[in-house]
């Protein structure tokens, strides 16, 4: 294989990576017909169709998808080699795409961002405030901050190592706002809790199990049915603060509203199911500079 294939494929990564052939063309700094003309050679080449143009977007073809695999890791390849030879890790530069849950990223990584990027002034920062669990390679995030229990967790001292990080534990608890609990009464038992009106995460109405055991690890499973839903935690913590309901939320984000008695804890001997707040990244062999220094500051400044 000569060079020039080498670097067809390079453009025909970043054009799916910029997800057009504009912003490819400005990413490599070449113009937008010599991207095309790559991507024709390259096409003739293989012999095969690889993108479909429209006047909006480029989408991959079947032939495409699975050509692109490779031509990723040879893009993160490249990537990796022009980092390494960077003289000093405040040199990092490029674009680094994170995504995190919208309420810990307000509450927690939005108070500390601009502590890191005045640490690596070079490094564009596109943050993604989403609650949706996202396909990494898919939309193109580098590193993600998701909560729950692991997936795949290595406590391996390598790279594997932040691939599914625990940073730290997670523990949803019940709340209710002072006005819900005087209008509808506070329970005083898990089976008191299906009378109650609820506020659940999601996208539907449909009724949901939740799992509560107390100090003699005695397991309450029941079945609520939400009266509202909401997508994103900061939505759900507005309605409860508004009366609405209860709601399973995390402890760290309503202490302050527990502190102020604007918000009270229900049921404090039972516990829902604990879980972490972990960051997993795309990276399976060579973690990318950039992406292990964001890594890193999360572990030892965020969640320390």
């Amino acid at each position: 294989m000569d060079a020039s294939q080498l670097y067809r494929m390079l453009v025909f990564a970043t054009v799916v990576e910029q997800g057009s052939f504009t912003r490819a063309a400005d990413k490599l700094g070449v113009s937008r017909s010599m991207v095309s003309q790559h991507l024709k050679k390259l096409e003739t080449r293989l012999d095969n169709r690889l993108l479909e143009r429209t006047t909006r977007k480029v989408c991959l073809t079947e032939a495409g998808r699975r050509f692109y695999q490779y031509c990723a890791e040879l893009l993160q390849l490249a990537e990796q080699a022009q980092q390494a030879g960077l003289p000093a890790s405040a040199d990092l530069q490029g674009s680094l795409k994170i995504c995190v849950p919208n309420a810990l990223g307000q509450s927690h990584i939005l108070p500390r961002l601009g502590e890191f990027c005045r640490q690596y002034p070079k490094l564009r920062i596109n943050l993604q405030l989403e609650d949706m669990r996202l396909n990494l390679e898919e939309h193109h995030i580098d590193l993600a901050v998701y909560t729950g229990q692991a997936r795949g967790a290595n406590s391996a001292q390598t790279d594997a190592q932040w691939q599914h990080l625990k940073l730290v534990d997670y523990q949803e608890i019940l709340v209710a706002s002072p006005e819900y609990i005087a209008g509808h009464g506070r329970p005083v038992h898990p089976d008191n809790l299906e009378q109650h009106s609820w506020i659940c995460a999601g996208h539907h109405l449909m009724p949901r199990p939740l799992v509560l055991s107390n100090s003699d690890n005695q397991e309450f499973r029941i079945r609520v049915t939400p009266h509202q839903v909401c997508n994103q935690t900061v939505g759900m913590l507005q309605m409860v603060m508004q009366g609405l309901g209860i709601a399973p939320i995390a402890e760290s984000l309503v202490r302050g509203e527990l502190a102020a008695g604007r918000l009270e804890r229900l049921l404090p001997d039972y516990h829902l199911q604990a879980g972490g707040i972990f960051l997993t990244h795309r990276f399976e062999e060579g973690m990318p500079p950039k992406v292990r220094a964001f890594a890193e500051f999360l572990s030892q400044k965020v969640y320390s």
